[in-house]
């Protein structure tokens, strides 16, 4: 099969009214009239001559650089508005993200505390201040050592201790020491800061008052102790029935030891004396809110019955609600043996 045959192709010569067109646009772009011109004769010279040229080229000048600048700078112009409703829209995000995170750190329940590289308190807001009495001025460039005495000292560090190692958020409690020379608990949750180029990073933490809830625990503990320690058998129960504390001298009268007790229900103590009528108007009096008082017989664990003074109170929430029911009674020695009391 015969080879097609290929014919060479090449450029026409850059010649003529459209080579001048040609060199006198890359004029303009040059901005030169001298050399627009010297690229115009040496490209493709006119018949008119070198003075016819100059003419030429000088009037396409003076028409076609204001405009060729005109379409340069609106360009750039427009460019640069664009670029500055971007800057601006991206301003006005960040100002709004400011402005929501200021009304969160300013509002919040609870204290915001920052320190620095050196320990040295950096920022606090509103209620991290008015949680210990101070302006957030007077707070600046203090440690947090410097809010307690030295037995909180003592424990905050112990309590630090206590935490999950070096750069790992800590949460623990801790006792501080108000302005007015009060005391203030807190739940602390530490986190360390991102560190920034050059410099360590600094921690900031999140601390809730607890004080109230600290005061009402140590009053608990102090009933419990004083309840453990109390000659009366004391038994709580849920508003269930169900044994949820006993003290000691529940354990010594009835035989049950705290262990045994705690899940059940008081029908462990039942005698089988009393009619069913006896339980039903006990039932009816405190699930009415009220307290009941009355002898009961009741049977230890060793089978053994003994007589027992008893006084049943309501726990009511600030609901109205019944949580809990309180019995406290004292075993009354008849000077006859219990265990012969009918069944």
């Amino acid at each position: 099969m015969a080879a097609l045959p290929v014919q060479p192709y090449t450029l026409p010569p850059v010649q003529g009214p459209r080579a001048r067109h040609v060199v006198g646009i890359v004029a303009l772009a040059v901005g030169s009239d001298l050399v627009a011109m010297g690229l115009v004769n040496w490209a493709a010279p006119s018949a008119e001559g070198f003075l016819f040229d100059v003419l030429s080229l000088s009037l396409a000048t003076l028409i076609g650089a204001p405009i060729l600048w005109y379409v340069v700078l609106r360009t750039f112009y427009r460019s640069a508005l664009a670029e500055r409703a971007h800057l601006e829209a991206a301003l006005a995000a960040a100002r709004e993200a400011d402005a929501q995170y200021r009304i969160f750190v300013e509002n919040t329940l609870e204290g915001i505390w920052a320190f620095g590289t050196d320990g040295k308190t950096t920022f606090v807001n509103p209620q991290m201040a008015a949680m210990l009495g101070y302006e957030p001025a007077a707070m600046l460039g203090r440690t947090f050592f410097d809010f307690m005495d030295e037995e909180g000292r003592a424990f905050a560090r112990i309590s630090a201790a206590g935490g999950r190692g070096p750069g790992r958020a800590q949460r623990y409690d801790v006792r501080l020491r108000r302005a007015d020379g009060g005391e203030v608990w807190a739940v602390v949750s530490a986190t360390p800061l991102p560190a920034r180029a050059g410099a360590g990073s600094g921690l900031v933490a999140f601390l809730t008052d607890i004080t109230d809830r600290k005061r009402a625990e140590d009053e608990a503990r102090r009933l419990a102790a004083a309840f453990d320690q109390a000659s009366d058998a004391v038994c709580v129960t849920d508003a269930d029935g169900l044994i949820v504390w006993v003290n000691g001298a529940f354990e010594r009268i009835t035989g049950y030891a705290r262990p045994e007790a705690l899940g059940a229900t008081p029908r462990i103590l039942k005698s089988g004396t009393h009619e069913a009528g006896f339980y039903a108007d006990l039932w009816a009096t405190i699930r009415a809110g009220r307290v009941y008082r009355g002898m009961m017989i009741n049977r230890r664990k060793d089978g053994e019955l003994y007589f027992l003074d008893q006084t049943i109170t309501p726990i009511v929430n600030d609901a109205g609600r019944i949580t809990h029911y309180v019995a406290a009674g004292r075993a009354i020695d008849t000077g006859a043996s219990a265990g012969n009391q009918p069944r």
